[in-house]
């Protein structure tokens, strides 16, 4: 199983079929333009994600359900996210344009 994740203007997708089909996995996400996505290099299954104006979204499941954190910034929006390579408990972001 090829696993693909891409956030667009209207929330995330994923496909199970390396991109040949995609369904919609928004359950908990308040749907908007998503900035940047992060997956776990250990936990395949776990994924952060930027949706602008509304902030940082947590899944444990491949996107089925998002959980809404507190962001501890108030920066804005990121362009780039990664979980740390030292544990998943840590998120890398990157403020700006890029």
């Amino acid at each position: 199983m090829t696993k693909v994740y891409t956030g667009t203007l209207v929330g995330f997708w994923r496909s199970t079929s390396g991109g040949t089909s995609w369904s919609a996995a928004n359950t908990g996400l308040y749907i908007g333009s998503v900035c940047a996505v992060g997956v776990s290099p250990t936990q395949p299954s776990e994924l952060v994600m930027q949706v602008h104006d509304t902030g940082i979204w947590l899944t444990t499941d491949d996107g089925s359900n998002w959980t809404h954190p507190a962001t501890p910034l108030t920066c804005g929006d990121f362009c780039s996210m990664a979980f740390s390579p030292a544990g998943s408990s840590t998120i890398l972001a990157l403020a700006g344009s890029g």
